[in-house]
């Protein structure tokens, strides 16, 4: 939420960057957030939010002194989430996609249409309007009537590249981003993210159940136990809260499941049975990461963690603690502070 609320025009000029409507800004961001940004994070890993809310006074002043910014009007449903649009709610965020600008597709003439593309092709938005650099854009979700509308700001005319009734807009355009993640493949979207913050050396496994069937995932930071897992770890072991995914890396921290498809939503016996199938592929994985330490960070899968620790042959010490959410959370941090010489040792090692 702080990403959102951020304004350089508002810190600069001491205006707050608060909604007139907290309950329609709220409401319009959920949108934005389940339709469009979670979704980029499930497929594509980090989302950077450049810009996001503003409130009708910020907008108003940056537009009045010409810092780049439309009129209230024209914002309205998009920067300005707590006004609505002729009816329509709404939400912009400006973002950027490290994914995409570090592909060839982008690298070897950056190329901002194959990320267009994909995104028309795939989810609900309502318009795009792309930047110079790093490929940044202007995405809007909108609750009815979508423009299905893409654009740039530079470049020579026309800079349409679709809008309704243009003879490119129906159809598949998958041909213009060749090599992009499958958006229908969950469980490869979720290995390619976690291997993008795999560390060159592991000195703590920590060991979760299984990537939730929400589909909310630890390293896209959308989950309960992402978010305690940053408050509590960021604060006692690696030094604070800010760029935590970062610091857990190049710590040597990594988190893999035991089972790699989702299991919390399946019947207690099949969940059982999932997790005793899943005990000697975690042992293989485990051999070769080679950790000081394993954590599991569920009560319910220390006896498989400890079985496939013991069939890697790695010497590891071994320890589970309490799961960090569903109320849990105070006996997760007793259990990290009973451990923090273990960990710390781990990582000075």
């Amino acid at each position: 939420m702080r990403d959102f609320l951020y304004s350089e025009v508002s810190a600069a000029h001491g205006i707050p960057n608060v909604p007139d409507d907290a309950e329609l800004a709220v409401k319009a961001g959920k949108g934005l957030c389940e339709n469009l940004l979670e979704p980029l994070r499930s497929i594509f890993g980090h989302v950077v939010i450049r810009s996001a809310f503003r409130s009708a006074v910020v907008n108003g002043y940056c537009h009045k002194h010409k810092m780049g910014c439309s009129s209230n009007k024209k914002n309205f449903a998009k920067h300005i989430w707590d006004h609505p649009d002729k009816g329509r709610i709404g939400a912009t965020a400006c973002i950027v996609i490290p994914w995409f600008i570090n592909s060839h597709l982008y690298k070897e003439n950056e190329d901002w249409r194959p990320l267009a593309w994909f995104i028309h092709d795939k989810l609900p938005y309502s318009r795009m309007v792309f930047f110079p650099k790093n490929a940044a854009f202007n995405l809007t979700w909108r609750d009815k009537s979508p423009e299905r509308y893409i654009r740039a700001m530079f470049g020579p005319a026309p800079r349409i590249l679709t809008k309704p009734g243009m003879p490119n807009h129906e159809g598949d355009h998958s041909e213009h981003y060749p090599g992009f993640p499958s958006y229908q493949s969950t469980e490869m979207n979720v290995e390619q993210i976690r291997n993008q913050y795999r560390p060159d050396r592991i000195r703590i496994l920590f060991v979760g159940e299984s990537p939730p069937a929400s589909g909310k995932f630890f390293y896209n930071g959308n989950s309960q136990m992402a978010r305690n897992v940053r408050k509590i770890l960021g604060e006692l072991l690696l030094g604070g809260t800010e760029d935590f995914f970062s610091k857990f890396k190049t710590s040597g921290c990594y988190l893999d499941d035991l089972v790699l498809v989702p299991v919390n939503k399946s019947s207690k016996s099949l969940r059982r049975q999932a997790k005793r199938n899943a005990i000697p592929d975690l042992a293989k994985r485990i051999e070769e990461y080679q950790p000081v330490v394993v954590v599991a960070l569920l009560k319910s899968i220390e006896r498989d963690v400890r079985e496939a620790v013991a069939e890697s042959g790695v010497d590891a010490q071994f320890h589970a603690t309490h799961f960090p959410g569903n109320g849990q959370q105070g006996k997760f941090e007793m259990d990290i502070r009973r451990l923090l010489p273990v960990l710390k040792g781990a990582l000075s090692g």
